[in-house]
């Protein structure tokens, strides 16, 4: 990592300190998510053959739906990156290591009593109709849930580790956990698959769940014992009261939090259940294609919502606006990339996974379009969540959660759009935001924002 740096030209790394460390992290973040795409185009055609189309299908659905229970961490994660980052901004170590203690034994504690309450509401449910398949017995499919669902747990805990090297402006390291975990993940897979021959959902998904875990583990222990060994969470720097502090501002992001379950999380579960399971594994190998422009733009961004914060509290406005000015035009250039995906994306799917899906070109032209909306107002995202402007987004994320589903059943189901009526419905839905967003950027820049406009 350090080797790589030398290399990069000197007036890449001129500039404000602020800028430099961004550009840093930036330019390793670039090598490493390019690895980890190499490994993610290796991972389809290698699940597809291990699994099935089917099967592969209800792991990718029951992996995202576990992912719904992001949300109870109550916006708790969000909030603790910002105010984190606000302590050490300030210098303020001890403040920094009692919010550390207190989000740690927080989420511990909402971990430990998710636990059995999942473990007595899945007893119950039939996963053979959730998923709308019968190719697995629901035996397995309850087996599968819950080794992915305890992963999930220990996976809610450990990542905050991301949030605190993201807080320090240190995305990269973040990063490198997914590549390493990644690796781990297809070398157990290869070797399961291929050379034992075995296709068992739940030993799969229990490979691919307990290798992050372990990445994480290893890295909380390093990290808490090197760099970060004056903020270390300790049962005696937990504070009651930064609870209430996190989580005035944390209710804001878990509102936010629920509409991202509900629209990006629950892709896969609608599909299911509005199309077919099979349909899944056809939507995701297109997600993936399409992620690569995606990737890369929050490679950039992740970094860039700290910094943000740490100007924004300094009031150093020109800064904020020139590092804006540029992302707009990295939305730009990656638009072109990802135009180019879309016209060449048949030849691209028949090199990468050959005739094992039929992929329509109509799906690709949804996804593309959603892609390009993210780019263009994913930099206003980012300096709302740094400046903690939030409050208009939530009232809008409220309205689009109420509406997306029927929507999205009204296109795919009554009027027989299917999977692009799924997006459809996402794209239609977020509009009123993504239009407020850049409006909202550019009043509190000016200093013009007023009312809920600077809330």
């Amino acid at each position: 990592m350090n080797y790589f740096l030398k290399l990069l030209d000197n007036r890449f790394l001129q500039g404000h300190n602020r800028s430099v460390k961004a550009k840093k992290n930036i330019a390793v973040s670039l090598v490493i998510k390019g690895a980890s795409v190499a490994i993610g185009l290796v991972y389809v055609p290698l699940l597809l053959d291990v699994f099935d189309k089917e099967r592969y299908g209800v792991w990718l659905t029951v992996s995202s739906m576990v992912l719904w229970f992001n949300f109870l961490d109550l916006g708790l994660g969000n909030g603790f990156r910002n105010k984190f980052a606000e302590a050490i901004a300030n210098k303020n170590i001890k403040l920094a290591r009692e919010y550390v203690s207190t989000i740690y034994l927080s989420l511990g504690a909402i971990s430990l009593a998710l636990v059995p309450v999942f473990l007595v509401v899945n007893s119950f449910l039939n996963w053979n109709k959730i998923l709308n398949t019968n190719v697995v017995q629901n035996s397995e499919l309850s087996l599968l849930a819950i080794i992915v669902f305890m992963s999930f747990i220990f996976r809610f805990v450990l990542q905050l580790i991301g949030q605190i090297l993201s807080a320090d402006q240190r995305p990269a390291i973040n990063n490198s956990f997914n590549l390493i975990g990644n690796i781990l993940s297809l070398s157990l897979i290869y070797f399961v698959g291929k050379n034992l021959h075995i296709n068992s959902l739940p030993i799969l998904g229990l490979i691919l769940s307990i290798s992050p875990i372990a990445v994480l583990f290893i890295a909380s222990l390093f990290f808490f014992q090197k760099d970060y060994k004056k903020y270390a969470p300790s049962l005696k720097y937990f504070k009651r009261e930064h609870i209430r502090s996190l989580l005035s501002l944390g209710i804001y992001f878990f509102f936010i939090q629920v509409t991202m379950i509900v629209i990006m999380y629950s892709t896969n579960f609608l599909i299911a259940q509005f199309c077919s399971i099979q349909d899944v594994t056809v939507y995701n190998v297109v997600q993936k294609l399409f992620s690569v422009g995606t990737m890369v733009y929050v490679i950039v961004l992740t970094p860039m919502w700290s910094a943000i914060t740490e100007a924004y509290i300094k009031d150093d406005i020109p800064w904020i606006k020139n590092a804006m000015k540029k992302l707009l035009k990295l939305a730009m250039l990656l638009s072109l990339v990802t135009l180019l995906l879309l016209i060449f994306s048949k030849a691209v799917f028949k090199i990468w996974i050959g005739d094992r899906l039929v992929i329509p070109f109509s799906l690709c032209l949804i996804e593309a379009f959603r892609t390009l909306i993210y780019m263009f107002f994913g930099p206003f995202v980012t300096f709302l969540n740094g400046v903690s402007k939030i409050r208009l987004g939530v009232y809008l994320t409220v309205i689009e959660t109420i509406f997306y589903i029927p929507l999205a059943y009204l296109l795919s189901v009554n009027l027989h759009m299917g999977i692009i009526g799924i997006l459809l419905a996402a794209i239609i839905i977020e509009l009123p935001l993504r239009i407020c967003q850049p409006i909202q950027y550019y009043k509190i820049i000016n200093k013009t924002a007023h009312g809920i406009w600077n809330k």
